[in-house]
């Protein structure tokens, strides 16, 4: 997996994504941050804000079909700021460039 740390802390995101995206920062007893992951066209994003009553991914992600995404209204749907939405949308950009690729490489 590849990691992309934008903020001062890691939120501890583990499983088998392909990469994952996170600006996180801990505070004593609470942590505030968005992060997404991505993995066979899903997107997962999480709101990482939490209290000391339980940690930033313990709510679990959103996910949606990466595919579907309306750029245009990505921030509302996970309350991604804009320093992991930049970061994602590079990486999706990446990712279909490189699936149209091998397409075209299949037909030729």
């Amino acid at each position: 997996m590849q990691e992309y740390q934008l903020g001062s802390d890691d939120p501890d995101i583990s499983g088998d994504y392909d990469w994952v995206v996170h600006n996180y920062d801990a505070g004593d007893w609470s942590g505030s941050g968005t992060a997404a992951a991505y993995k066979d066209g899903q997107l997962f994003m999480w709101n990482l804000g939490h209290c000391s009553c339980y940690g930033p991914t313990d709510d679990g992600p959103q996910v949606v079909d990466a595919a579907s995404i309306d750029w245009s209204s990505l921030h509302s749907l996970a309350e991604l700021d804009n320093d992991v939405r930049v970061k994602v949308e590079e990486l999706l950009s990446a990712k279909a460039l490189q699936q149209s690729a091998k397409r075209k490489k299949a037909r030729e």
